[in-house]
This record gives C-alpha cells, sequence and structure tokens, in this order.
C-alpha cells in the first residue's frame, strides 16, 4: 500500500521514540496525540510531525499506530471509527491481535514488539498479523531497523523479554562497566566513554566481520593471559546464566500480562 501519513496515538516513551525516529530518517508524516500536552511539547518542531487535536486525526491516517500503555487499548479503540481500508498496528505488549480485531473492524490489523532504538533508525522489531497490515508495519519499521515476522503470536512475548528489555540489560551491562573503570582508578567520563566505545566497537567488528561471538571471545582469549582470568571469574558468578534467567523472566512476565 501507499503510505504518507501515519497517525500516532500514544506519544511516550514508545510513541515518541518512533515519531523521532520517522521525523529524521524517512519521509513519512506522522499524525502524533496524547492526553499529556508536555509529551505532545517534546514533539513539536520535529521534521513532518503535526500534533492532533484528537485522536480520531491519528485513526483517519493512511496507518494507525496505537501506542498507548496496554491497560488503555480497549479505552483508546472504542472511540474511534475504522473502515476497510484502515490499517491498525499496535505496540502494546500482550494485547492479542484477535482483541484489537474485535475493536477496529473492519480494519486490518497487526501487533509490532519494537524497541527504543527505533528512535535512531537501530530498532528490533517484531511482527504478527493480517497480510495487509504486516506489510504496512515492514514499510515502515524496517525504515527504522531490522524487521522480521514471527509465525505464532506468542513469540511476541519472548521477543518482549529479549529485545524490548534487552536494552535495559545492555546499559546495565555498560553502567557496570563503566563503574568498574572508576574502581580500577580512571575518572568517570571517561571509563563510561570507554565502556561505551568497547562495547560499540565489539558490535561493530561482529556485525562487519560476520564472526560468531564465541569466536571473537577465544581470537581474544590468549593462554594464561588476562581476559581468561577475567572470563574465569564471569563463569563463577554465573554471568552467562544471570543472562539467560533475566531475559527468560521478562519474557515470562510479557506472558502474563497477555493472559492478564
Amino acid at each position: 500500500m501507499k503510505i504518507a501519513t501515519i497517525g500516532i496515538i500514544g506519544a511516550g516513551r514508545m510513541g515518541g521514540a518512533i515519531a523521532r525516529g520517522l521525523s529524521s530518517f524517512t519521509e513519512f508524516s506522522a499524525v502524533v496525540y496524547d492526553v499529556s500536552s508536555e509529551a505532545l511539547q517534546k514533539l513539536s518542531g520535529q521534521p513532518r510531525v503535526q500534533i492532533a487535536e484528537n485522536p480520531q486525526e491519528c485513526a483517519s491516517s493512511d496507518v494507525s499506530i496505537i501506542a498507548v500503555k496496554p491497560g488503555m487499548v480497549a479505552k483508546v479503540l472504542s472511540t474511534l471509527q475504522f473502515n476497510e481500508n484502515s490499517v491498525v498496528i499496535s505496540v502494546a505488549a500482550g494485547i492479542p491481535v484477535q482483541k484489537i480485531r474485535e475493536q477496529s473492524h473492519p480494519a486490518s490489523v497487526c501487533r509490532v514488539m519494537p524497541n527504543l532504538a527505533v528512535e535512531i533508525a537501530k530498532g528490533v522489531t517484531g511482527c504478527f498479523g493480517d497480510t495487509n497490515a504486516v506489510e504496512a508495519a515492514r514499510e515502515i519499521f524496517s525504515s527504522l531497523g531490522y524487521f522480521f515476522t514471527v509465525s505464532d503470536e506468542k513469540a511476541l512475548n519472548a521477543l518482549t523479554g529479549l529485545s524490548g528489555s534487552g536494552p535495559a540489560f545492555a546499559a546495565t551491562f555498560v553502567e557496570a562497566f563503566a563503574d568498574a573503570g572508576v574502581l580500577i582508578g580512571f575518572p568517570r567520563d571517561i571509563a563510561l566513554n570507554i565502556a561505551m566505545k568497547v562495547v560499540s566497537g565489539t558490535i561493530s567488528t561482529l556485525e562487519e566481520k560476520e564472526i560468531h561471538p564465541a569466536l571473537f571471545r577465544e581470537m581474544v582469549s590468549s593462554p594464561g593471559g588476562t581476559t581468561i582470568e577475567g572470563l574465569s571469574v564471569l563463569e563463577d558468578y554465573r554471568f552467562r546464566k544471570a543472562i539467560m534467567e533475566a531475559i527468560r523472566a521478562a519474557a515470562r512476565r510479557a506472558e502474563e500480562l497477555a493472559g492478564g
């Protein structure tokens, strides 16, 4: 479908990130509504972002993105009118596509799970739903990072824990890395800069050289050297297990929200 205008209902963290990403990295125009004037104020002045006076203005766009909190989705949808050409994309975690279909009939519906990195066009977005809506979501979110579809909607709950919550886990690692730098004597600003450069440089190397993380780790770990000594300590503290359990717990919570 030909997309010119995207309506975004909800200008909180995720809705705002999507709007800023569209403004900075695409040619799409966005119409944004939120009950919070403060949230809308943060988007004022963004190129190709128009502030709507009511949510129906967003629902009348080529594509409508519902980016309110899960508990508000039903209330918001009950106030909107859609037609057979409407496309509704929900960002709300845990709200099944079928429930959204029931309240936005006869629109084409899909559900996406992006993360906040869509704001800088480096997001990760999974998608499930009706064909027309999925193709619209692909056109929008592939311009904001990595986009893929899943054949089972339950996978989006798992993705909530993996990529949705993942940035918080990654940020915690960077913070701990910087704290370690301070512990061994570096000024905090330098320690934080080193931590971010090491992490971003490692990721860039893995991507550009297409090296598996395990192989890269082996390349850095000399026999009897400093790296293997540090890795041994990570194993003592069950670093890998902690990461896996954190992601599994986040995914489990997403399942609970979906059920509730």
